[in-house]
């Protein structure tokens, strides 16, 4: 590879990374609503942006509201072979052209999100955490919460942890967070992580 091509990979793999990100979130969107037109009980909310009570604001990528429970999920396209497990702070990505890369565990973002949610919530409703693989990787992360975007539907419907959730708790919890979204941009959320 010249010089100037490894500069130019270099230079835009963030912007690369960002808008396979977007595409993922519409993946996962897209099964999201085909769920609704199945069941018409569940209502899903996309990049909400919460601000905490120090200021940090925590950006999630989805959420359903279904009979069967809360769930907060995390959208994941990387490229390759992917290894983690519940308890890694930093999960591994291996590119099939050799290069590897270490990144924080989503799992570990995602479970933040999860406790943001129930503060707003209360104890009285639990948040499932879920993290979506978009390229159908899972494969080497050994954790249950943690799933290819091909068992996704399957997923929602056949989850049971004893949790039945009625149609009026579905609308409270709906209101309740997009009442608790904050108006920040996802720009203003960026630089606010940076910081």
């Amino acid at each position: 590879m010249s010089i100037f091509r490894s500069i130019l990979k270099h230079a835009t793999r963030p912007m690369r990374a960002k808008s396979h990100g977007i595409i993922g979130e519409r993946r996962v969107s897209s099964q999201l609503e085909s769920l609704s037109s199945e069941d018409d009980e569940q209502k899903q909310i996309y990049n909400l942006i919460l601000v905490d009570e120090y200021g940090m604001s925590h950006q999630i990528d989805h959420i359903a509201i279904r009979k069967n429970g809360i769930f907060c999920i995390e959208t994941k396209s990387y490229i390759g072979r992917v290894f983690g497990d519940k308890e890694s702070e930093r999960w591994i990505q291996r590119l099939y052209t050799g290069e590897k890369h270490e990144f924080y565990s989503p799992l570990k973002q995602n479970e933040t999100h999860c406790r943001k949610i129930s503060n707003i919530l209360g104890p009285d409703y639990r948040v499932n955490s879920l993290v979506v693989m978009v390229k159908n990787n899972a494969a080497n992360i050994n954790c249950e919460n943690v799933i290819n975007i091909s068992q996704l539907k399957a997923y929602l419907f056949s989850f049971d942890n004893g949790v039945i959730l009625s149609t009026e708790k579905i609308e409270y919890v709906y209101n309740k967070l997009l009442n608790s979204a904050s108006d920040m941009t996802n720009a203003e959320h960026a630089r606010n992580v940076k910081k």
